[in-house]
């Protein structure tokens, strides 16, 4: 294990998911190190999750201190491919968030390929409060497409309709289910650049977009806790 800007990275690689056991990961980029040094609340959700390296600007960052070349660099897409491609190690998967569009999308695609699926797609306060039966987690694997923060707060609230769900893992993604459904959206030469957030400016405009942007520079300052 490695820690970096005061957050826990486990030695972990993408075919050890398989072997979880009603598992919580975060996918850590800019913004989740940014809401750790600011929000109690999510250190407090970070420091309890098997946490892995979604932006390319902390990992590397990461192997300039780290002496056993830690390799720990697992994208939300990266999970959800890899659920994809091994049918027999996941016989079922849920999809909770995204737009209706990519959340019915992506359920008939899973579907399709043999899978149980199960998706939701409803009202979710910023605090994580929602609408939703229990029954819906139950499923060896379980993408949340909620946005930073909301995501986090929506899985601690409904830790306890987990309880009885013998899932593998359950964790927050972001946008990733348009990414999955339009792997030409953003290249992977940008990926690899650490560019995604201003691509996907320049490809929708919206506040937001740019707000995540300075956040992702403001975060700078904390890569050497």
């Amino acid at each position: 294990m490695i820690n970096f800007s005061c957050i826990p990275f486990q030695k972990f690689k993408i075919d050890d998911l398989s072997n979880l056991k009603r598992s919580k990961i975060c996918t850590i980029n800019n913004e989740y190190i940014y809401n750790f040094h600011k929000d109690p609340r999510i250190k407090k959700i970070i420091l309890n999750s098997i946490n892995v390296f979604d932006g390319s600007y902390p990992f590397y960052f990461s192997k300039l201190y780290s002496k056993n070349n830690y390799q720990n660099y697992i994208t939300g897409i990266d999970l959800i491919h890899y659920v994809y491609n091994n049918f027999r190690k996941f016989k079922s998967v849920t999809f909770i968030g995204g737009s209706n569009l990519s959340n019915d999308r992506i359920t008939k695609i899973f579907k399709n390929r043999g899978f149980i699926v199960k998706n939701w797609c409803g009202y979710v306060s910023y605090d994580g409060s929602s609408k939703i039966k229990p029954e819906i987690f139950n499923s060896d694997a379980i993408f949340v497409a909620l946005g930073c923060k909301k995501q986090e707060f929506f899985i601690q609230k409904n830790l306890k309709n987990l309880k009885n769900c013998e899932y593998k893992f359950i964790s927050g993604i972001g946008g990733a289910f348009d990414i999955f459904l339009k792997p030409k959206y953003l290249p992977k030469v940008i990926h690899k650049l650490g560019l995604g957030p201003v691509w996907r400016l320049l490809m929708e405009p919206k506040i937001f977009r740019l707000k995540r942007i300075f956040t992702s520079i403001y975060t700078l300052k904390y890569y050497l806790r």
